[in-house]
């Protein structure tokens, strides 16, 4: 996935006669899998034969990436198509994929010609028989979504192995279960959005038997004559976002779906992003710039996770 992961179990009784070694060499296991799965780094992963696979062709996928795709479909038309995993083409064409590109500005001529085959309406998922087909030369990229799910999914590994006080965490994606190792529920800093590597803690959170992800501009973005290009990608125009927006932190029980949301969101905007917060009860942060530095807005489902810092 590009990044780094970082478990902690309360209690070490609670792995039984399973040592660290045997829970590390698991966790790995379960990883590769994902990977494998879900990756487009890998050229042999489920995703990429199926981003290759010629259009209104049966492809045989596994159950969790069907699964993936399905609810990346679900995600897609209930957030007005701003969480779109078929825009792997465009995040590749300004640099931002495996391509690993040079900083540019792509030519709108190419930006529309990728407009016009993208779509996560263009994707069909059959779950019965775990088959994929598409209608058009999409490129799908999972990468909104598929830390959150990875989460997930050691979490359930853990939940299987009886460890009933954790937290996992990949790509600053995390999912709590029970208390921490003081006993008390598990809290995690949102920071302040910072182009440096200083961290400043802006806001305190508690978040027992959930999951909470963070997307934001202010870390993986260029800049060309004087503008800067976010990494997060707008499907509706195919520019990367261009708002005050800086960061939006999600809270629900899947890490997966918290990871999508805090997508979709940041590229909805304040207004919209806050205005679906709300119409499906969605525990939203939002950091947005302003003339006067950094403003906070939450929505009433946050206010319950919130503690002082």
């Amino acid at each position: 996935m590009g990044t780094s992961y970082h478990i902690t179990v309360t209690a070490p009784s609670q792995l039984g006669e399973l040592s660290r070694t045997d829970l590390e060499a698991l966790i790995r296991q379960k990883l590769k899998l994902i990977n494998q799965q879900m990756s487009t780094y890998i050229d042999d992963s489920e995703l990429s034969v199926f981003n290759r696979a010629p259009i209104n062709t049966d492809v045989p996928v596994s159950a969790p990436l069907a699964y993936m795709i399905e609810r990346s479909l679900q995600i897609y038309h209930q957030t007005d198509h701003s969480f779109d995993p078929t825009i792997g083409a465009l995040v590749n064409l300004w640099g931002f994929g495996p391509e690993n590109q040079p900083e540019r500005v792509p030519s709108q001529q190419r930006i529309d010609q990728l407009l016009a085959i993208h779509g996560m309406d263009k994707v069909q998922v059959d779950t019965a028989n775990n088959t994929l087909r598409k209608t058009s030369s999409v490129y799908v990229d999972l990468s909104a979504i598929a830390k959150g799910d990875g989460v997930d999914r050691l979490a359930v590994l853990l939940d299987e192995l009886g460890v009933t006080d954790y937290l996992v965490e990949i790509g600053g994606e995390l999912r709590s279960r029970g208390l921490n190792p003081r006993g008390s529920a598990w809290r995690v800093a949102i920071e302040v959005p910072s182009d440096g590597l200083s961290e400043v803690v802006l806001q305190a959170v508690s978040i027992a038997d959930m999951s909470i992800a963070t997307s934001g501009d202010y870390r993986n973005y260029f800049e060309k004559d004087g503008v800067r290009y976010s990494h997060t990608i707008d499907p509706r125009t195919g520019y990367p976002v261009g708002h005050t927006l800086a960061s939006v932190t999600v809270i629900t029980a899947s890490s997966g779906d918290a990871d999508a949301y805090a997508t979709a969101i940041t590229v909805l905007g304040a207004e919209q992003g806050m205005a679906l917060a709300e119409e499906i009860n969605l525990p939203v942060l939002m950091v947005v710039r302003s003339i006067n530095g950094f403003e906070t807005i939450k929505s009433t489902a946050f206010a319950p996770y919130i503690e002082s810092k």
